[in-house]
């Protein structure tokens, strides 16, 4: 397989990050003590995972078909993983620093549809970057793959922790 060793390594590092970045703005954890800051709604507050879970799996069903049909898998990855899934958590963040003490409501609804169009990049993306996986990456070394690239981010995340635990005390 043509540049087995580098797409391995890549990826490894791509998955890692993704891990660190899950843990470190956490569906379960960190996203409901930054809603609880924005409103007192219970609703809103686990509205999160539904919003982000319907997000990444809903979209999976109409999209699989297309994605396997392209010839080329690594653009459409990048563009909607790399841009359309991860941009709009930096501009959670802003929208956070601009009106969260100001105009909480518009930090909340910014929050929720910056979250809501990154899960559904994220579920557009998915089954082109399976593929993409699956072609680049044998059979035999994708259990390592995927345990080295969790265990890694994993690692990084727990370090990170105390990083977060100083921005949520602000």
């Amino acid at each position: 397989m043509k540049n087995e060793r580098w797409n391995f390594w890549v990826n490894i590092l791509d998955l890692s990050f993704i891990t660190l970045g899950s843990a470190l703005v956490s569906r379960e954890t960190v996203m409901p003590l930054l809603v609880s800051r924005l409103t007192d709604s219970n609703i809103a507050i686990g509205a999160i995972s539904s919003v982000f879970t319907l997000g990444l799996l809903l979209p999976q069903l109409f999209v699989a078909n297309f994605s396997e049909r392209l010839v080329r898998k690594k653009p459409f990855v990048m563009v909607l993983g790399g841009l359309g899934e991860r941009l709009p958590f930096l501009l959670i963040g802003v929208a956070i620093l601009v009106f969260g003490r100001t105009h909480p409501g518009i930090a909340l609804g910014a929050f929720f549809f910056l979250l809501a169009a990154s899960a559904v990049c994220n579920g557009i993306a998915t089954p082109a970057w399976f593929d993409m996986i699956a072609k680049v990456i044998r059979a035999e070394r994708r259990g390592l793959f995927s345990g080295l690239s969790h265990s890694i981010g994993a690692g990084m995340a727990a370090l990170s922790a105390a990083g977060v635990g100083l921005i949520l005390g602000r």
